[in-house]
């Protein structure tokens, strides 16, 4: 669920800093909607620096964190498909996942296709490090792109 939150100005409608915002959402949802819509969460939520130490209550308690990176990782699933969004963009054009290592008890199956939401297949291995994945030289959205990752068993 999401709830937004916009205030309104006295004749009840958005001033345009609030649509510039709402319109960068929708621009971002026509891309990575899938990865959002009728989605569940995956076994682990994610990875990365910026994950504060969970708080009973309060597991995706992110308050103290600081800008997200490409290290930052977050996980959802529908059916066979394994939706991982990564919060910013690697200048080497690479971006490795830790927690999907063949090692890990939690990943089971062999990946199949790896995409990026907004692009095509890419190249990528799979082994005790984790995924790897070379990424297009063009970010296909500004924020959180996503990676389709089919295979696994979710």
């Amino acid at each position: 669920n999401l709830l937004l939150n916009f205030p309104l100005n006295t004749h009840g409608a958005l001033d345009a800093e609030e649509q510039k915002i709402l319109a960068a959402i929708t621009a971002w949802m026509e891309i990575n909607g899938e990865a959002i819509q009728g989605t569940r969460p995956w076994r682990i939520f994610g990875e990365g620096p910026n994950i504060t130490k969970a708080v009973p209550g309060q597991k995706y308690n992110e308050s103290n964190r600081k800008d997200f990176t490409f290290e930052d990782v977050r996980f959802t699933t529908k059916g066979k498909t394994l939706y991982a969004f990564f919060m910013g963009w690697p200048e080497q054009g690479k971006v490795t996942i830790p927690a999907l290592a063949q090692s890990r008890p939690y990943v089971a199956g062999k990946i199949e296709r790896v995409r990026i939401l907004g692009g095509k297949k890419l190249s990528w291995t799979h082994d005790s490090g984790g995924l790897a994945v070379e990424l297009p030289s063009a970010k296909p959205c500004e924020f959180g792109c996503v990676l389709k990752i089919e295979g696994l068993e979710t």
